[in-house]
């Protein structure tokens, strides 16, 4: 089925430009099963950089059908319960990957919005400040629901412009990588200069 276009610029709320759907919820404690078919995405395999820890999903076999739970190549997954609700543009997965209950699972339905500005809009001030808000926050974890998210309103400029912001959160992302490099690197290097300035070797006490 194609995607239907919109005009550029604009703005329109979520549920206009997106399909949402809710991750998997799993009946009582989640265990790891060494042969489940599938593997589920929990917030703590997601770093900061958008990059998936792989080796660290938790392999389970879902009850029931499981397919409207899986997580596919270009969809946006939004950290709906927890103090952060950051949204996160899926570039590249695993296959029978299973979104958590934790998440909202965003699929672009038009054929001229990046799923990975949409991601990036959803990080934006305006939306967080949106989203805590409009938080449930009578239990002990915040949570934001599905009508709360499909009502936020999304600025949506040329699809060259959103190309070149994804341009530059690309270069920025590999910036900050190659920093943090260099500082754990640079970060060895001064405190093996500080040890080798003692006069005196570093040795255990004896008892």
């Amino acid at each position: 089925m194609s995607k239907k276009q919109i005009s550029q610029p604009t703005s329109l709320i979520i549920s206009e430009v997106a399909d949402v759907y809710p991750g998997y919820q799993a009946r009582g404690a989640l265990k790891h099963d060494p042969q489940g078919t599938y593997s589920l995405l929990q917030g703590k395999d997601l770093s900061s950089s958008q990059k998936i820890f792989h080796d660290e999903l938790l392999r389970l076999e879902p009850i029931g059908s499981a397919n409207k739970y899986l997580v596919s190549f270009d969809d946006v997954l939004f950290q709906a319960r927890g103090y952060s609700n950051q949204a996160f543009h899926i570039e590249e997965i695993p296959e029978r990957v299973l979104a958590a209950a934790t998440f909202y699972i965003l699929k672009v339905r038009v054929s001229n919005l990046l799923p990975s500005y949409l991601a990036w809009f959803l990080n934006q001030r305006y939306a967080q400040n949106y989203f805590k808000t409009h938080a449930n926050t009578s239990s002990a974890v915040s949570y934001v629901s599905k009508e709360v998210l499909i009502n936020l309103e999304i600025f949506i400029p040329a699809l060259e412009t959103q190309a070149k912001i994804q341009s530059i959160q690309s270069a920025w992302a590999h910036e900050k990588n190659l920093m943090k490099v260099y500082l754990e690197k640079k970060e060895i290097l001064i405190q093996e200069s500080c040890l080798n300035a003692l006069s005196h070797p570093i040795k255990e006490k004896r008892r």
